[in-house]
């Protein structure tokens, strides 16, 4: 006789291995192409950026070249002109055009300059060179003139950058697009190749298992294996001899004439041999009157 186990429900975790690996792989990999993703974005954003810091440069130096004679003698119906044809040719590229004396004094300008734009003139007339305001939208270049090219003063262009901008969101939002199709695709031919390289070897170890349980003297063939999996086989291998041989070993005690009594820690009876329960059954009135605790017919209460 034995004590029953303690038996547990058969519940189904939502987070089986496989869908555990799939969600892994998937956030592994969104991850990997989040980041290739980014890096791409940022150095597309700095390659437009770059080129049109450079157009911009490009175009406000040839400008400025073209209008040397007008600056040094103040035509500002010349300039004037000159600035809404070229603000009509950029389409909306140019905010506002001015050309300023060395000392910052306005010559011409169109309606939407700024006091930043005198403030940047004069800068470009002292310096010599280029000198481009905040974040890249107002450069101003140096206006020379005469056999000695002397600076008679300074063009200044506010760009607008919004074709910039909306370039490079159309560049982010097609790069992230394509990365999230990718981590898609991706994730989900993971999920599929290595779940059942792990899901599968599992199940079977486990069918195995449930067949041992069973009776079955059949070998675990994943014991062969030299991973985890082949390691767990073969730790559940020898579980499975030990239980044989205490079987046996039980078997022989109850097919023997010995009595055996076998009790836990906690003097609770655990194991009675045949015997010994038939003779307990067949003397328990003799042992109820020398045990007062002893109750006929229940072995156990002798614990």
């Amino acid at each position: 006789m034995s004590v029953p186990a303690n038996t547990t429900s058969d519940r189904k975790s939502f987070w089986s291995l496989r869908r555990a690996i799939a969600a892994m792989t998937g956030l592994v990999i969104a991850c990997a192409i989040a980041l290739v993703a980014g890096l791409a974005i940022v150095q597309s954003s700095e390659i437009i950026r770059g080129q049109f810091e450079k157009t911009s440069g490009s175009i406000t130096a040839l400008l400025g070249a073209n209008l040397g004679g007008a600056v040094k003698f103040g035509k500002v119906d010349i300039l004037e002109a000159q600035f809404q044809t070229f603000i009509e040719e950029k389409q909306g590229d140019v905010d506002a055009i001015g050309v300023y004396k060395p000392d910052g004094t306005e010559i011409a300008k169109t309606a939407a300059g700024t006091q930043a734009m005198s403030a940047l003139a004069l800068r470009a007339a002292e310096a010599g060179e280029i000198v481009v305001g905040p974040e890249g939208k107002l450069r101003a270049v140096p206006v020379w003139f005469g056999r000695n090219n002397d600076i008679v003063g300074a063009l200044v262009i506010a760009w607008n950058d919004a074709q910039l901008v909306s370039a490079i969101d159309q560049i982010s939002f097609f790069l992230g697009g394509i990365g999230l199709l990718v981590a898609i695709v991706c994730s989900a031919g993971a999920a599929l190749v290595l779940g059942p390289l792990l899901s599968s070897p599992l199940r079977r170890l486990t069918d195995a298992v449930g067949r041992l349980a069973e009776g079955s003297e059949e070998q675990i063939k994943e014991a062969r294996r030299g991973d985890e999996i082949g390691g767990l086989a073969r730790a559940l291998g020898k579980v499975h001899e030990q239980g044989l041989r205490a079987k046996r070993i039980r078997s022989a005690v109850d097919g023997s004439s010995i009595m055996v009594m076998v009790c836990d820690e906690g003097l609770g009876v655990v194991y009675i041999s045949g015997a010994l329960e038939s003779y307990i059954a067949s003397n328990s009135a003799t042992l109820a009157s020398r045990a007062g605790r002893f109750t006929a017919g229940d072995p156990s209460s002798l614990s």
